[in-house]
């Protein structure tokens, strides 16, 4: 008969005594004496998802699973236990491929517990950031380590999406501005017109591509998340972007212009593509938003699209390598402007690059519009590093607690010598033949290594560095001609701003006035009149020592030891 029992705990031996009665036969149903590792109903789970013996359809095409991931401890539990069941089931292993994760840790490699107070909850991550960020920080750590989470990296990523948004609605600004079809100007119909830039660019992602294909055969997705991560910030934003943004100021329909669009599209969409696993999120939205929009008979979602394959034929490792000697070429002219204290704002006439690597002079030859550019130089030029001389003086230092025991007598006679030769005559004697020979008021004085010590010092009016693949060499002198010109970007760096100040569209104009103290500064802006108009979008320029007349939005900047009153009224 049935009766309700009423049961101490419901483990054994109290659940022994609780009998049930079979719905169909009517016979008493008790519970199983023998306990079996839970773990071994798991073990079949490689075939009994796939509702097999009852069907063999799904097996034959699913079985056995590719790839398995779990953590540490599944060694002894899930890993164990599937092997042993897909042994005895089909004499092989239930599963081709293991990968095993590590644990997530406080920042200082504690676990997680409530009672250390140390548990961050996602959700607290997703209020703060997002869940991309979540996701693209924890896939950049490797998988098979110990992660001590950190809040403050966290925020570094997310970063890191914020600028990858702000490209991709730059990109979308100007394509939309200008009209931009991918239908009519596709990649393929634009190879003509690309610029170095733009052949570096394809092939930096399609190698992007490929070490991601590569990474991806081994399981090593945090070289994914971090390579796309590097490509976004250090390749996108901070090098083609500011390589570019001349070419997409361009007005009417420049072929330059929509070589520069055309090459955006086919990189942002497959980045989109190939980011998507990693941070879903932002790729449907920018791909919904943007690449949808242009293009309606795309797939439905990002996530229904193919992973992306190189392109092998945009793959140039020259071009790669190239590119790489001329950033370093840049961040040591960087460097020299700094020693010098020179902003970059203002040209310089001359950057010499001394070297006898021909893969440099190859490459800086190629890119010379980007090195002249970006270094903001009138001229650049190669030498070999034996000519690298003329652009240095050395001062020789006699070492007297050598000499001065043999020399004592002539000390200030071979001072007075050495003061009269010529100091790079001097070292190159030395160098040659490690030894220099004076006749000293008719006593011969051989000077060695030890005796002389020569200090090399960069020409008056040069700046210098060393770097990677040889010597660069700046032309410091600003003439009043360059003068003006760096006058005028700083006066449009501050318009700009104050055009940021009021919202105003990106192809709106202003009327605007800069209003100077000095007339000798006056003279100079004149000079540059042209290229106030044409970098901030000026249909009415007033320069002058008095404000005109108008109601403008006006404010007072500091530029040196100057002050500048500039104001901007929007033509509308």
């Amino acid at each position: 008969s049935q009766r309700l029992l009423e049961l101490e705990d419901l483990h054994r031996p109290w659940i022994d005594s609780v009998t049930l009665k079979c719905s169909k036969c009517g016979g008493v149903m008790r519970r199983i004496p023998d306990v079996l590792d839970v773990w071994m109903d798991s073990s079949v789970a490689p075939w009994a998802s796939l509702n097999f013996p009852v069907s063999k359809e799904e097996f034959e095409e699913w079985w056995p699973p590719y790839f398995i991931l779990e953590g540490p401890d599944q060694t002894r539990g899930w890993f164990y236990t599937l092997l042993v069941s897909g042994y005895i089931g089909f004499g092989m292993a239930p599963y081709r491929k293991v990968l095993m994760h590590g644990w997530s840790l406080d920042e200082h490699g504690r676990p997680m517990h409530k009672s250390l107070g140390n548990v961050i909850a996602p959700e607290e991550v997703f209020k703060k950031y997002s869940r991309d960020a979540l996701r693209f920080y924890e896939l950049q750590c490797t998988p098979w380590e110990d992660l001590k989470f950190s809040m403050r990296e966290v925020e570094e990523v997310h970063k890191a999406l914020t600028i990858m948004w702000n490209v991709y609605y730059f990109a979308s600004l100007y394509m939309n501005l200008d009209g931009y079809s991918p239908q009519k100007y596709p990649l393929s119909s634009m190879i003509d017109h690309l610029q170095p830039e733009d052949r570096w660019f394809l092939s930096k992602f399609e190698f992007l591509v490929k070490c991601c294909n590569d990474s991806m055969d081994k399981f090593h997705i945090h070289e994914v998340a971090r390579a796309i991560r590097s490509f976004i910030v250090d390749d996108l934003s901070r090098w083609y972007v500011r390589l570019i943004r001349r070419r997409i100021w361009l007005e009417g329909d420049d072929p330059s212009k929509n070589a520069v669009y055309s090459v955006l599209y086919h990189v942002l969409l497959r980045l989109l593509k190939l980011s998507a696993p990693i941070i879903p999120f932002i790729t449907e939205k920018l791909y919904q938003s943007i690449f949808r929009v242009a293009d309606p008979s795309l797939p439905e979602s990002i996530h229904m699209c193919d992973w992306p394959k190189p392109v092998e034929e945009f793959i140039d490792e020259s071009i790669l390598k190239g590119m790489e000697i001329v950033r370093d070429v840049v961040e040591a002219s960087y460097k020299v402007r700094q020693d010098n204290r020179i902003k970059l704002r203002y040209p310089l006439k001359e950057m010499i690059i001394a070297t006898d690597n021909l893969e440099v002079v190859e490459g800086i030859e190629y890119f010379k519009n980007i090195v002249v550019d970006q270094g903001n130089v009138k001229n650049l030029s190669l030498i070999p590093l034996s000519e690298a001389s003329k652009f240095k003086v050395y001062e020789v230092l006699l070492n007297y607690s050598s000499i001065g025991p043999r020399y004592r007598g002539l000390l200030p006679k071979i001072l007075l010598k050495i003061e009269s030769m010529d100091a790079y005559f001097l070292k190159s004697e030395m160098d040659s033949k490690g030894y220099v020979t004076l006749d000293v008021d008719g006593v011969i004085v051989q000077l060695s290594k030890e005796d002389l010590v020569f200090e090399e010092k960069v020409k008056s009016g040069y700046g210098y560095t060393k770097f990677k693949y040889g010597e660069l060499y700046l032309n410091c002198s600003i003439d009043s001609e360059l003068m003006a010109e760096g006058l005028a970007r700083d006066v449009v760096r501050r318009l700009q701003s104050m055009r940021k100040d009021l919202d105003l569209p990106v192809d709106a104009y202003v009327d605007a006035y800069v209003c100077v103290e000095d007339p000798e500064l006056l003279e100079l802006l004149k000079s540059m009149e042209w290229y106030i108009l044409r970098e901030v979008r000026v249909r009415n320029l007033s320069l002058g020592l008095e404000k005109p007349p108008g109601t403008y939005y006006e404010k007072v900047w500091e530029i040196g030891d100057q002050v500048f009153r500039m104001g901007i009224l929007w033509v509308k």
